[in-house]
């Protein structure tokens, strides 16, 4: 059997950082090697390496199916005895830090975007204190055991799982308390230390009230100042598409901003779902009233550096939304259409289904706890719009949301 192909490894904004894989197929498995291929020059640097040359991990291997539970044992155990298996290693006194390590899974949940977790073993000097890092910060957990007695099991006690999901919510991010995606350029608007210096914002409840004028008086914990215009919120690298989504907040004192808005809104596709005709000056006006509002974050979806998108994304408990949403959901992400369409103009229309067996509607409806979760889900969203358009071979065509997104 080959070895795996793994793609670029690249950072997300402001650090675009990208990483190269080495093989070294003449082992069985064959070893890995993330080695540093370039760091613009026009990009931030990080705060500490994410490479190291000395360390390296083995092709995942799964069990054979004669030794592992039968298919239809769904339990936490037979899961984990089922998933593949890696070894990290180095050599010498000198372990590989925190943020090293996490690259590393990074490269490997890049190469396998489908599997749900790992397991792992270390070997190598402070294996221990690694370990214990990995469960500490959430990116790990100990592999279950049975609920029953099992003969020979074969789970290694250093054994422990890699997941996916603590992985994408920016477990042991190496950038801080935030998700590396989340990490933003210039988000934090005119600040003299950097918000990770600074313990979490405090909960405090506070009243929202837009009587007479919407149906609106609720309670809700105060959130901090919207990211600052023109700064990027958010940011992933997509390696099948060899680009970087990010939502960058839309700067209403921007010309160019409000006159690829204004574009977009005055063609007759885009107006028949948004129904936001208007002149530049309108749509200023528009665009001005909510950045004051608190509770609107207005954004531009990006593939590196071209605008394809729109959004708006609502606070739930003070929009009028909130009307027509279970009490219990936090998050509710609604992709309603998808328009195929050059960075300014849109050509052709093509519906986007998705359904959830919590919210079963024709529109896509994603339910969440986090925010970071609800622009994931944005980020999948239009990478599978444009993988879809890839494949049909439209020259130039990027998609275009008409979409509105609301958390709690």
């Amino acid at each position: 059997m080959s070895p795996q192909t793994y793609p670029a490894v690249k950072l997300p904004h402001p650090f675009l950082t990208s990483y190269q894989v080495k093989c070294n197929a003449e082992v069985t498995p064959a070893k890995f090697n993330l080695t540093l291929d370039r760091q613009p020059a026009n990009a931030t640097a990080l705060p500490q390496s994410l490479h190291s040359e000395s360390l390296t991990w083995r092709d995942l291997i799964s069990r054979p199916v004669e030794q592992c539970p039968p298919a239809s044992d769904n339990g936490a155990w037979a899961r984990a005895y089922r998933s593949p298996q890696t070894t990290f290693e180095w050599p010498g006194q000198e372990a590989p830090s925190l943020g090293q390590i996490w690259n590393v899974v990074h490269a490997i949940y890049l190469a396998h975007p489908t599997i749900e977790y790992f397991r792992l073993a270390l070997k190598g000097s402070s294996q221990d204190l690694i370990r214990h890092e990995l469960l500490a910060t959430g990116l790990a957990i100990e592999h279950p055991q049975p609920w029953r007695a099992v003969q020979d099991t074969g789970i290694s006690d250093g054994d422990i799982l890699i997941l996916r999901s603590a992985f994408w919510q920016g477990a042991a991010s190496p950038v801080g308390s935030r998700p590396i995606w989340a990490a933003g350029n210039g988000t934090q608007g005119p600040v003299r230390k950097p918000l990770s210096d600074y313990p979490t914002m405090p909960e405090h409840q506070q009243f929202t009230m837009k009587f007479p004028e919407q149906p609106i008086y609720t309670l809700h914990p105060t959130r901090q100042p919207k990211p600052a215009p023109g700064s990027i919120c958010y940011s992933r690298y997509i390696p099948e598409l060899n680009e970087h989504f990010s939502l960058e907040v839309i700067d209403w004192q921007r010309a160019e901003h409000v006159k690829l808005f204004n574009t977009w809104q005055n063609d007759p596709r885009v107006a028949k779902g948004w129904n936001e005709t208007g002149t530049i000056d309108e749509h200023r006006e528009y665009l001005r009233k909510l950045h004051f509002d608190p509770h609107v974050l207005c954004l531009f979806g990006r593939f590196d550096e071209t605008r394809f998108s729109y959004y708006e994304l609502y606070w739930a408990k003070v929009s009028r939304s909130r009307l027509r949403i279970p009490s219990h959901t936090s998050i509710l992400t609604q992709s309603r259409r998808i328009t195929t369409a050059h960075t300014t103009k849109p050509k052709t229309t093509t519906a986007v289904v998705t359904r959830s067996s919590a919210t079963p509607r024709s529109a896509a409806h994603t339910v969440s706890t986090r925010g970071i979760q609800a622009v994931s889900t944005i980020a999948s969203l239009t990478t599978c719009a444009r993988r879809t358009l890839s494949a049909s071979r439209k020259p130039l065509a990027v998609p275009s949301f008409r979409t509105r997104t609301l958390w709690a």
